[in-house]
């Protein structure tokens, strides 16, 4: 059936989904999913309809238990795929679905820590439906993700709860607890952390996104009274709905609302180094601003914006780099900062290999350290100073941190 620009009623949809047998009357637990989530369903076409103009690739996570997957099927003209996970024990089982008269494989994957196993630029939008509040550590990885898979202009549509319903609301009023219940599923099977629209829109920002709509809608029939309230104050309504273009290149970031202790993912009593988030070291080339939170280990201070992205060291600072191809040098884009600060030497040091420079004044340099022959499939840089300068001390400001030097990128050569 070729796409319609027209989105159909409640009746239309719902009448649509019972029309197949594996619904049966059975199967309660689809039926009163179905039941709750209608109105989402037509919501979630509808600003599909919106941008979709024929044709093109179209990649839908957490596809199960397909009844969005049915609607696209046949209300547009997408060429589907389908991504799903369900814990470790089911990677090695067969993926496949059968929609109406067509089979669809899809995907197996951990949208929050895997690699999606897809080219750049492949998709002409990306659906994460009621996804991203099942998510335990790092939904900055899937956001990422997604824009990689995405043309340039590309959409991916984000639904999910609104923490702020008015539902919640009452529930605290009355002394209740908002929090998911524990699922048989496990983990991955409750909402592990719900949204409010202006933290979700910023985490797109921060992400490389332009937001092209936000929707705030209902996902029930409320009586006449809650509906006066929601109109009064919109950000009571049930669900999320952001629709967002993906522009330029994904930016790594853990805005700090969100996020907190993100090095110490990396660690582990004893102090010794555990790649337990491996999947966040992705590059060859750190960018302060870009891609940095997910490649840095200890010692650094916050992100600085102005004249430009960058981040100071203490005394001693590492972060971690994944080698591609055969690469011949460490680079280290440095500054000692204002000249009031005075020199510093610099220590570059990859295993056994290290060489000291000497910087003065707040130019960029280059830092060039020589590797091995055969460095490891992580590269772990370390950078340290002779000496640390307090700004406060030195009567420059009334900052009190003690500064090593300026950073802003590294990379592999």
């Amino acid at each position: 059936m070729p796409h319609v620009t027209k989105t159909p009623s409640l009746e239309e949809i719902r009448d649509y989904l019972l029309s197949f047998d594996r619904f049966g009357g059975t199967d309660n637990e689809s039926l009163n999913y179905l039941k709750d989530s209608l109105r989402r369903f037509r919501d979630t076409l509808d600003m599909v309809l919106q941008v979709h103009t024929g044709g093109g690739k179209l990649l839908e996570l957490g596809a199960g238990p397909y009844f969005l997957t049915q609607l696209l099927h046949r209300y547009t003209s997408y060429d589907l795929d389908l991504a799903n996970y369900h814990g470790e024990e089911a990677r090695d089982w067969e993926h496949y679905q059968q929609i109406e008269e067509t089979e669809f494989h899809y995907a197996y994957f951990n949208a929050e820590s895997d690699p999606f196993p897809y080219d750049n630029g492949q998709f002409d939008m990306v659906l994460c439906c009621e996804l991203v509040e099942h998510l335990t550590v790092d939904p900055t990885h899937m956001l990422c993700e997604c824009h990689r898979v995405l043309v340039d202009g590309g959409y991916l549509l984000v639904t999910t709860p609104n923490v702020l319903r008015l539902q919640n609301v009452e529930y605290l009023l009355r002394g209740r607890n908002i929090y998911d219940p524990y699922s048989g599923y496990g983990i991955y099977g409750r909402h592990n952390r719900e949204y409010a629209p202006r933290e979700l829109v910023h985490l797109l920002l921060e992400c490389g996104y332009e937001i092209a709509q936000l929707r705030l809608a209902d996902k029930y029939e409320h009586p006449l009274v809650l509906r006066f309230l929601k109109a009064i104050r919109s950000h009571w309504r049930d669900n999320i709905y952001v629709l967002a273009r993906a522009v330029g290149e994904p930016r790594y970031r853990y805005p700090a609302g969100l996020y907190r202790s993100m090095y110490g993912a990396m660690r582990f009593p004893g102090d010794k180094l555990k790649f337990c988030a491996v999947h966040r070291v992705t590059s060859d080339n750190m960018v302060m601003g870009k891609n940095d939170v997910n490649h840095l280990g200890y010692g650094w201070y916050e992100l600085e914006r102005a004249p430009c992205f960058a981040r100071w060291t203490g005394k001693e600072a590492n972060a971690y780099l994944v080698k591609r191809g055969k690469p011949r040098a460490l680079c280290v884009e440095a500054s000692a900062g204002p000249l009031a600060l005075g020199k510093v030497t610099v220590r570059l040091s990859v295993g056994e290999r290290k060489k000291e420079f000497l910087l003065e004044g707040d130019s960029w340099q280059e830092l060039h350290l020589e590797l091995s022959d055969d460095p490891p499939p992580i590269i772990e840089a370390l950078i340290i100073t002779d000496r640390t300068r307090v700004p406060a001390q030195l009567g420059l400001s009334e900052d009190g941190r003690e500064l090593g030097v300026k950073v802003r990128r590294i990379s592999l050569l």
